[in-house]
């Protein structure tokens, strides 16, 4: 699966917490050049601009 089409599909995902009753999103990322997942999760995931209509918190949702 495309790294696009997961993006598209964790920021549903957070967008329809409430309706799906999800209180955590858990994420398989694998460390690279250094970063821990968390960080790589932080630095190469959570700055798309799919998620750029979220709330500025939703990163607490998820866990890497």
């Amino acid at each position: 699966m495309s790294r696009f089409l997961v993006r598209c599909l964790l920021e549903e995902l957070v967008r329809r917490r409430d309706e799906l009753c999800i209180d955590r999103i858990g994420v398989v990322i694998r460390p690279l050049r250094g970063l821990s997942a968390e960080e790589r999760f932080r630095r190469e995931v959570a700055r798309s601009h799919v998620f750029a209509k979220l709330p500025e918190c939703w990163t607490g949702l998820v866990t890497a």
